[in-house]
């Protein structure tokens, strides 16, 4: 994203977790476009002690309990 933008939507606020959803919410209440796509995929930590409680680590232990 670009600086005037990440300004604009106020930067990372000091959240335990969901940071990133977070300023993604607020980059669009801002006018900003986010484009969502397939085409650049991300590779996540496989660690299975996640230092942020309900953040995404929590999620892919979530997972886990599904497949069995």
């Amino acid at each position: 994203m670009r600086a005037d933008a990440y300004h604009a939507a106020g930067g990372f606020d000091p959240l335990t977790v969901g940071e990133d959803r977070n300023l993604v919410a607020a980059l669009e209440a801002a006018g900003h476009r986010v484009k969502r796509t397939t085409r650049n995929p991300v590779t996540t930590s496989a660690r299975r002690d996640p230092r942020a409680r309900g953040g995404f680590g929590d999620f892919l232990l979530g997972l886990d309990s599904l497949t069995g």
